[in-house]
């Protein structure tokens, strides 16, 4: 039964994916959490045991009772919920499940202390939790279905822009022809957490004027606070940052921005982290 630990854990949040409602603990016991899997649904194929589904455990002690009511409200009703973590794995729980609260504490002399629990079934081939130092591995860096964009990232064309996009050996490029306004390379998360210093970094593979920006998102989908580079005109390591605020549900990142300008832009190996420590090269994405 595979047991998974993150460490150095700055913050957990449990929330709903419906309605954006969030509980996020800042003090977490060690500093840490554990994920448990264990089989739970198995078939037989050529004369192997296959485990096709999977019960995932969460588990985390927390020193905080501020928000107990909703808490219990989630475990008694059975609503789904789901979590994110920064730490060291990260952690991006994005398969609905349920709450548990299996130990509380209170001491006369204001220690409160909860012991958590969130499960859910999951179907292996079609992963929903992962624990990652990269934010953005989870999307893989591949162009399964062969439109020209790496999975789960998308053009961002506005005004009367026109560009191709093309995805080969791992690099994602972005040729824009007619120049419109903004134009980029963009893709999207949750990650409804505050107060978490946030890094995203890319490998900018040609010469063409470009800039990067990074969006922090409310649950609406409205911007609440960007971080955003001067335009450069080199190869190498880029990144910008920005500071998570309490509103801050989504996080969005733009990969090669430019404004009012037609050029041929190229990148490669994307990269989101809570503590900056993934390094340059093709180790960057850090699978």
């Amino acid at each position: 039964m595979p047991v998974y630990r993150s460490h150095h854990v700055q913050a957990i949040s449990f929330y709903r994916p419906d309605t954006g409602e969030t509980a996020q603990f800042n003090l977490i016991e060690g500093a840490t959490f554990e994920v448990v899997s264990k089989p739970l649904m198995q078939v037989i194929q050529a004369g192997k045991k296959i485990t096709v589904q999977e019960l995932v455990t969460l588990k985390v002690t927390v020193f905080d009772f501020a928000f107990i009511d909703m808490l219990t409200t989630w475990q008694d009703n059975y609503i789904p919920v789901q979590a994110v973590a920064a730490g060291s794995p990260n952690l991006q729980w994005y398969e609905s499940g349920y709450l548990r609260i299996t130990s509380e504490m209170k001491a006369s002399e204001g220690l409160t202390k909860l012991t958590l629990e969130l499960e859910a079934v999951q179907v292996l081939n079609n992963k929903n939790i992962h624990m990652n130092e990269n934010l953005l591995a989870y999307k893989s860096w591949s162009d399964s279905d062969l439109n020209g964009l790496a999975n789960a990232y998308s053009t961002r064309l506005e005004g009367d822009a026109v560009a191709i996009s093309t995805f080969s050996a791992g690099i994602q490029t972005l040729n824009v022809t007619t120049a419109g306004t903004n134009t980029s390379i963009r893709t999207t998360l949750i990650f409804p957490i505050s107060g978490v210093s946030l890094k995203m970094s890319y490998f900018r593979a040609n010469t063409e004027a470009a800039l990067e920006r990074l969006d922090m998102l409310d649950f609406a989908g409205t911007l609440r606070v960007f971080g955003v580079t001067a335009v450069t005109t080199s190869t190498g390591i880029k990144s910008a940052r920005i500071v998570s605020d309490s509103l801050c549900y989504g996080i969005s990142c733009d990969f090669v921005r430019m404004f009012s300008v037609a050029n041929n832009r190229q990148f490669s190996y994307p990269a989101l982290t809570t503590n900056g420590s993934l390094t340059p090269g093709t180790k960057f994405m850090n699978w």
